[in-house]
């Protein structure tokens, strides 16, 4: 018995990197873009590779 749950705890401590939490996205600005409070309800639109209507952007971390 004393094998099978040193056997779990280690396969659990394995699998925590892959269970990690999504890292919060930054707001570069407090209030949205500037200029863009009057559009903040219009939708974000892409175009081919292209994100147009951004009003809100926002920069998400990832640490290796």
């Amino acid at each position: 018995m004393t094998r099978l749950s040193s056997l779990a705890v280690a396969i659990t401590i394995c699998m925590l990197p892959l269970t990690a939490a999504q890292p919060d996205a930054l707001p570069l600005g407090p209030h949205g873009a500037p200029g863009s409070e009057a559009r903040v309800s219009e939708p974000e639109k892409l175009d081919d590779t292209n994100v147009l209507n951004v009003h809100n952007p926002s920069i998400t971390p990832f640490w290796k």
